[in-house]
């Protein structure tokens, strides 16, 4: 017995050529197959095939339509719905509708349509057997070798399943021994974060406390200092004439300090004793406040500029007092947007006693004159806050639970970040697993490879079971053409085509759509690509994983 399929190939197509050539026939009915013979016995009634009427066997190809089925002209015309089989001994067979049945063209290889003989049809089967056998051939061929690397694409795709299969199986472990161990973390991080929490508040309140209490200080002793400055008479109280002396209190910029004014700013009494100035009168006019008899009256534009020489530090011209006076604006500006630019005060922080270049009052309340736009904030203050202690210096015990609860910390997240990562692989691998790869699973070594093919305008882009791309090759511009759906099988050929949705939408049409048709060949490549229909497309891709055994090749012949 014969049992090499190439073998069996070999004697097929000789038997082909050879039945063309020696004139091999076999006696049958015009116009049915070899399968059919038996169903029709000349010499016997002859039944229709539906069972409907049974005839004469002489009525059987006699150009007239007797069943309803047209069964009883396989061979002419007369029935509309019937066909006629070509034999074509020694290349394929093959059935056409009976109405082509002596139509004056040549359908069947052997001319056996044109049976009637009103028009020569050359016997064209054994030319065409020998391209049947040279095209089988190859056929033949190139499934041999695409079968032989689909062969190792599935040992690799079997591999590479129990490889994740092992890696998901050993995740899902590790997975749960972290949840004892995240637990047992948290706790302990909790424990170590109150620790330091408690430490931590109980120092900065303490410090704070210390801070305010020396910044109380501070501020009594500003508030004394002024107090003596504003005394002018030295009688230990402040009247309202005291303050009306003093421009700065020229509440509405008018130009003069009111007596309503003055007697606002004492808390509408018209005298203050130190210690009325001190813990009352002292919150409203300290920040309009300004010392060394910056305000008075009748000496303002000599004062701001000497003030500004002192402590900006730069030489005037005494004689050039409203020139001095300007660039001393022009100074404490400069400084005070330096200052802004590296300390920032704390909120409510109360001004200490200084010399003074103007308060912290908004833009819109200041005087738009050459002494009323200069800074108020004291110089003394500035130096002050730069070299202050603003941040609470902790104990070394302090600091060791803030070391330990950073430790906690931090192993906490490092279980906390291991366990995401694990709980991500575990979904990765369980979304390969889930994918139909073929039969055998042959494409898994494929997964998200990309291949490519370029047209005259598009470069098109496949990569498998992910998305696929057009890209123009002319600014670079891509559109996705759908993401991996599933797989379409025709069940008329038999062919694997791939489904690929929900890419970009078309302009005022449907989102695209492409289909990937899946053919044999050596290697893996995408060989075409084209767009039968506006927003579809079709792939061609050719791979060995989708090739046959030869052995299950046949040439489709009859004898």
């Amino acid at each position: 017995m014969v049992s090499s399929p190439f073998l069996l190939l070999f004697l097929c197509a000789a038997a082909l050529v050879c039945g063309a050539r020696c004139g091999t026939t076999v006696d049958r009915l015009r116009g049915i197959p070899l399968n059919s013979k038996f169903l029709y016995k000349e010499g016997k009634d002859f039944t229709c095939l539906d069972g409907s009427l049974t005839i004469s066997f002489d009525w059987v190809n006699d150009d007239y339509c007797d069943c309803p089925d047209g069964s009883d002209e396989p061979g002419t015309s007369a029935c509309p719905r019937s066909s006629f089989h070509c034999a074509n001994l020694g290349a394929s067979p093959m059935n056409i509708p009976s109405s082509r049945v002596n139509d004056l063209i040549c359908d069947c290889c052997d001319g056996s349509d044109e049976w009637a003989g009103r028009v020569r049809c050359p016997n064209l089967c054994e030319e065409l057997g020998r391209r049947m056998k040279a095209e089988l051939a190859e056929k033949v061929a190139l499934h041999r070798e695409g079968y032989a690397t689909r062969l190792k694409m599935v040992d690799e795709a079997k591999k590479e399943r129990q490889e994740k299969q092992s890696a998901l199986e050993k995740l899902e472990a590790e997975l749960g021994g972290l949840s004892a161990l995240l637990e047992e973390a948290k706790a302990k991080m909790d424990e170590a974060v109150q620790l330091e929490t408690a430490a931590k508040n109980a120092e900065t309140a303490a410090w704070e406390e210390t801070r305010n209490a020396e910044r109380a200080a501070e501020r009594r002793e500003e508030a004394e200092a002024a107090f003596k400055d504003l005394d002018t008479n030295n009688d230990n109280k402040i009247t309202v004439d005291e303050l009306q002396s003093r421009r700065e209190f020229d509440l509405n910029s008018d130009g003069v300090v009111a007596t309503e004014e003055a007697m606002d700013l004492l808390g509408n009494v018209s005298e203050a004793n130190a210690d009325h100035f001190v813990n009352d009168v002292w919150q409203r006019i300290e920040h309009r406040y300004k010392t060394g008899g910056y305000g008075e009256v009748a000496e303002d534009e000599a004062h701001a500029s000497s003030e500004a020489q002192y402590d900006v530090g730069r030489s005037f011209d005494s004689k050039e007092a409203e020139s001095g006076s300007k660039a001393s604006t022009e100074a404490a500006e400069e400084m005070e947007s330096h200052v802004a630019g590296v300390v920032e005060m704390p909120e409510h922080e109360e001004p200490t006693s200084s010399p003074s270049v103007g308060s912290m009052e908004s833009p819109e309340r200041r005087s738009t004159s050459a002494d009323e736009s200069v800074e108020r904030w004291p110089i003394r203050e500035m130096r002050h806050t730069l070299g202050a202690d603003h941040h609470v210096t902790f104990t070394n015990e302090t600091q060791a639970l803030m070391s330990a609860a950073d430790e906690a910390r931090n192993k906490y997240h490092e279980i906390l970040d291991n366990k995401a990562t694990i709980e991500r692989d575990i979904k990765d691998i369980k979304a390969l697993l889930s994918i139909d790869f073929g039969p055998d699973s042959a494409l898994l070594p494929l997964h998200k490879e990309c291949f490519e093919v370029k047209d005259t305008q598009y470069t098109y882009k496949l990569c498998l079971f992910d998305e696929a791309f057009q890209i123009s090759l002319n600014d670079g511009h891509r559109i996705s053409l759908g993401r991996w759906g599933k797989w379409i099988e025709s069940s008329s050929t038999g062919v694997r085509k791939q489904l690929y949705e929900n890419g970009q939408s078309c302009w005022n049409g449907p989102m695209r759509t492409t289909t990937v048709v899946m053919e044999c060949g050596s290697d893996s490549a995408l060989r075409s690509a084209t767009e039968p229909s506006m927003c579809e497309y079709t792939l061609t891709f050719r791979t060995p994983a989708v090739c046959e055994p030869p052995e299950s090749i046949h040439p489709e012949h009859e004898l």
